[in-house]
């Protein structure tokens, strides 16, 4: 769970604590104003509304006990519904129909409390919980006394709880058909990703570079700089060294790369040892600035078997108003004219030429 998502889900258990204060006092003071309150919530309000009113303070100065805190209030919740349930079903309520229906129909919304602040499958794992600790006592207190299920008392629980097993059930399903979608939907990222990623170098690949120039072509008007990249010599060190050489240098250049390009400057393979830098709503003495700057980068490192490396680069800036193939031919032939003089040099394609 990410940052965000994390105080975000923080705020709305904090939340849910406030919501059930102040539901726990509309109750004290309606039942107690009414004459219908009970001995057990003569005791358990009061010590409710003072957990509640705690459980976001002792969140907050005690993050790491946080988890432990929520399952602890969850528990004491479902353990006081089961208790008042057992004991009305014992016969401890002048009114034993009111006090069923205002207990049973709080279970739904600890099912649903379950699934907001636990994770899916603790989640399950407690609104079943919940679903079995409230009604299997009263069911056995019904059977022990012999009332059985024929009475208003019976009748009422059997409905209820159907109602809320048909509830369960469905929350379960909902959560297990999500996390169908979650994988799915995280299979279909990794395979785009893999789509739009070079395998050796961990840059976008040409299909990458591609899908991200065909979104900058969407806004006509737009200045986009282009560096198309080549490393020197790099036949030469294939035919000496080898090609698992040859892929460290790669490697080498995609890390420098990484390391010395700004957050508004994309980077990918174009193809074999040429690599393009794509710099987002730049003039051409920004491009060139880029373009000098990573030929710095890359000329300080050392390969210890190849030496030392170096790269020349062709500069253009293509306006999204104009074709983009005219642009990456001006790139490729500054390129060509970078390697002309000599290597190791940024050139700018100083007129625009025919696509």
């Amino acid at each position: 769970m990410d940052g965000s998502l994390k105080r975000h889900r923080d705020t709305v258990v904090s939340w849910l604590f406030v919501v059930g204060l102040v539901s726990v006092l509309l109750m004290w003071t309606l039942e107690t104003h009414t004459g219908l309150i009970n001995r057990v919530d003569r005791v358990a309000y009061p010590v409710m509304a003072v957990t509640f009113a705690a459980l976001p303070l002792l969140l907050r100065m005690l993050p790491r006990y946080r988890q432990f805190l929520e399952l602890s209030s969850y528990a004491a919740v479902a353990g006081y519904f089961a208790a008042h349930l057992t004991e009305v079903v014992l016969g401890g309520e002048e009114r034993p129909v009111y006090a069923l229906a205002s207990i049973l129909q709080w279970l739904p919304f600890l099912y649903v409390v379950a699934f907001v602040i636990f994770s899916r499958s603790v989640a399950r794992t407690a609104a079943a919980g919940v679903f079995i600790a409230t009604a299997m006592p009263p069911v056995c207190a019904l059977l022990w006394t012999g009332r059985g299920l024929s009475t208003d008392t019976g009748m009422l629980m059997l409905n209820a709880y159907a109602a809320n097993f048909v509830l369960l059930l469905t929350l379960t399903l909902i959560t297990a058909l999500y996390d169908g979608y979650e994988r799915a939907a995280r299979q279909a990222r990794h395979l785009a990703s893999v789509a739009h990623t070079d395998m050796l170098t961990g840059l976008a690949n040409r299909r990458g570079l591609e899908h991200l120039l065909d979104g900058l072509s969407v806004r006509e008007g737009r200045y986009v700089g282009l560096v198309l990249l080549d490393l020197d010599h790099f036949k030469s060190v294939n035919d000496r060294f080898g090609h698992l050489i040859g892929d460290e240098l790669l490697v080498m250049l995609a890390r420098s790369m990484r390391q010395t390009l700004d957050a508004n400057e994309r980077a990918g393979r174009w193809g074999g040892e040429e690599f393009l830098i794509v710099v987002l709503d730049a003039d051409i003495a920004m491009v060139m600035d880029t373009a000098e700057r990573l030929r710095q980068s890359i000329e300080a490192e050392h390969h210890p078997i190849a030496g030392q490396v170096t790269v020349s680069a062709g500069v253009a800036v293509w306006s999204t108003s104009r074709p983009l193939a005219q642009a990456l031919a001006e790139a490729d032939a500054a390129l060509y004219a970078a390697k002309a003089q000599g290597r190791n040099r940024v050139v700018v394609q100083a007129a625009p030429i025919a696509a």
